[in-house]
């Protein structure tokens, strides 16, 4: 049995176990609490205010009470001080004379310290080791990765550079050949155009035969070849979608290129109407009748005004080729009033004609009767008189 003596609560970790008495304790819910030692950055909870809570979420949700950023790091520095220990009524007397807790009542309690500068425990320590040697063999690899790179550069250059040059010279003395023979033919076409073709059919001084070099898509614009000059032309100025080689006519006025006309081409854009749900800064975002959404950005100043008129709500008509949108056409605002009327007024129209057909076959049908009745009565006299 205790004596009579006097009595204090204290908290209790688990590595002062070894000078713990349980042997006439009793648990009380009298010492439940929690709470928090600014000089030692201790914190401590009796069990039943954390009830079903992992160690995880208990540390997490402190470390956010008190302002820290709840990152692995700190989680692993309140782990590494984490213990499950008591908060207990000891004897007073005992403790000071013997270093012992001899234990009246308890309850169970987890305390862990705050993160700080001048502790490191042992799991981040782990970590930050661990961090280390990760980062030690990125390095290594990319070492490794740089000289092999580095290594097949060499090899390429020393045993297949000389092989390579006299492939590339080889080809190009055939295109040589094959641009001087293409030269004299069209040479001698020229000549033979100028001495059949009448002066009436000569082409107006602002139209310009070209040729296609090649269509790219992710910039929406045309390469085309007019004589020696290279020039690009923006889809949102063609017709049709040209294909590479194509002949073509060009359209310039004042140096800018106006319109661009192709020959016997049977690639038509597909035209969608959409709907506009967004735009702003060049970018616009559509849905089409199929509930599909565009995202379309802007490639010329010209388009980025037109879209800057678009409001919410408006309906458009585009054009697209492969997924990519070429460009876009409003749709006027029209008077659903005048509409109906139009259309009532047509309705009334064909009522009328309707009407006048329906009266002329009744005045035939009311003839034919007439007729017949008129017939009837002279075969009737004819059969009386014989």
């Amino acid at each position: 049995m205790l004596g009579f003596g006097s009595y204090k609560t204290v908290n209790i970790r688990s590595e002062e176990s070894d000078r713990v008495d349980l042997s006439h304790a009793h648990e009380s819910k009298k010492l439940s609490g929690t709470g928090y030692d600014e000089a030692t950055k201790l914190f401590w909870t009796t069990m039943d205010r954390v009830q079903l809570k992992s160690p995880a979420e208990i540390i997490q949700k402190i470390l956010d009470t008190h302002g820290f950023i709840v990152n692995l790091e700190n989680t692993l520095a309140c782990l590494d001080s984490f213990s499950l220990g008591i908060r207990a009524k000891v004897d007073e007397n005992v403790l000071k004379n013997q270093k012992k807790y001899i234990v009246q009542s308890y309850m169970t309690q987890v305390s862990f310290i705050l993160p700080h500068k001048k502790s490191t425990g042992k799991l981040l320590k782990e970590f930050y080791e661990e961090i280390s040697m990760y980062e030690e063999e990125l390095h290594q690899y990319r070492q490794i990765k740089a000289q092999v790179t580095t290594g097949k550069d060499k090899k390429k250059s020393n045993e297949e550079l000389h092989k390579e040059i006299a492939e590339l010279r080889l080809e190009n003395q055939t295109l040589k050949n094959q641009l001087s023979g293409l030269s004299k033919h069209n040479l001698n076409l020229r000549e033979q155009f100028s001495s059949q073709e009448p002066e009436g059919e000569q082409l107006p001084e602002n139209i310009r035969l070209a040729s296609v070099r090649s269509v790219i898509l992710n910039e929406k614009i045309v390469s085309i070849k007019m004589g020696k000059s290279n020039l690009t032309v923006p889809l949102q100025a063609c017709h049709e979608i040209p294909n590479p080689g194509e002949p073509c006519l060009i359209n310039i006025e004042q140096g800018v290129v106006k319109n661009v006309y192709f020959y016997n081409n049977k690639n038509p854009f597909k035209k969608n109407i959409a709907e506009v749900l967004h735009q702003s800064d060049g970018i616009l975002k559509l849905r089409d009748q199929k509930r599909r959404q565009w995202i379309v950005e802007a490639t010329t100043d010209t388009q980025t005004e037109k879209f800057q008129l678009l409001k919410r709500g408006q309906t458009i008509i585009f054009r697209s080729v492969e997924d990519t949108i070429i460009d876009i056409d409003t749709l006027e605002h029209f008077d659903s009033r005048s509409l109906a009327f139009k259309i009532q007024e047509n309705i009334y129209k064909r009522r009328e004609i309707v009407a006048g057909i329906q009266g002329e076959l009744g005045k035939q049908k009311t003839k034919s009767k007439s007729k017949g009745s008129a017939k009837r009565q002279k075969n009737q006299k004819h059969k009386e008189a014989s």
